[in-house]
């Protein structure tokens, strides 16, 4: 047995490759406004880039993915979301009704 070797180095050899490395995705936002707005760019460009989402469903994709985030659940989010989507705070709300009664696909309006 080698003892020059870093003890940290010897218990990596005993974790599985998976523990290993692990990525944070902590968002440290300064204000709740902050938190909202970052997470909504983020999902824009996260949808931006999936090829599988066509132009007309991007907006609703992007409603669904921060249902799913959660991110409805602040107060005056769905405000901030219709005005950079450049939709009505309605059809934020349609979207979300389509989403909680099952209707992931719904009809464009």
């Amino acid at each position: 047995m080698n003892l020059d070797v870093p003890f940290s180095q010897i218990m990596s050899t005993f974790m599985p490759p998976e523990m290993q490395q692990v990525d944070s995705n902590v968002n440290f936002a300064s204000s709740v406004d902050d938190l909202v707005m970052q997470t909504l760019e983020f999902t824009i460009e996260e949808v931006s880039a999936d090829r599988n989402v066509s132009n007309n469903a991007k907006n609703r994709q992007i409603v669904l993915n921060l249902y799913e985030k959660g991110i409805f659940d602040i107060k005056d989010a769905i405000n901030q979301v219709a005005d950079r989507l450049n939709i009505s705070k309605h059809t934020v709300y349609l979207y979300i009704r389509q989403f909680k009664n099952g209707d992931f696909q719904g009809q464009e309006r």
